[in-house]
């Protein structure tokens, strides 16, 4: 083993480097690591608490979706509530008008019989008249055929 003045000098180097090592470059480096160590505990702190506001929001969410569907449904309900009135209202008209329209029906078809009938009795009182004429031609002056034809009419 050869122990000389070189490995002495080596061994001062080296302690002289470990001592600027430790005053000067190791504080440095220990600082960037407790910058980088904090930075990594907030961004991991952030994200624990944007993962607890979604968890949050989502939930609202969920509450929100379960109030919007019970008030859609209840919306539903009303509307159909309304058209069944509406049906029931408009079958309540339609009902009316129906009555209605048979009324005047009946009315017109009343009064057409009468018509008819009123025109019936013109067409036998002419037709009694003619042939009443004509047997009375021969018979009747005037003023008889009037007073029987009169009543005739009277009669039918």
């Amino acid at each position: 083993m050869n122990i000389n003045a070189t490995l002495f000098g080596q061994m001062i180097t080296f302690a002289i480097f470990i001592w600027i090592t430790c005053k000067y470059i190791w504080p440095l480096f220990a600082k960037i690591l407790d910058e980088r160590q904090s930075k990594i505990a907030h961004d991991i702190s952030n994200a624990e608490q944007r993962v607890r506001d979604a968890e949050s929001m989502q939930h609202k969410a969920h509450q929100e979706l379960s109030a919007t569907k019970i008030k859609s449904a209840d919306i539903l309900d009303e509307a159909n509530k309304r058209a069944g009135n509406i049906i029931d209202e408009a079958r309540g008209k339609a009902r009316l008008e129906g009555e209605r329209l048979i009324q005047l029906a009946n009315a017109e078809i009343a009064q057409q019989t009468e018509q008819a009938k009123q025109a019936l009795r013109e067409n036998l009182a002419e037709l009694v008249i003619k042939n009443t004429e004509k047997l009375l031609r021969k018979r009747m002056d005037q003023t008889a055929n009037d007073e029987l034809l009169n009543q005739l009419i009277t009669e039918i």
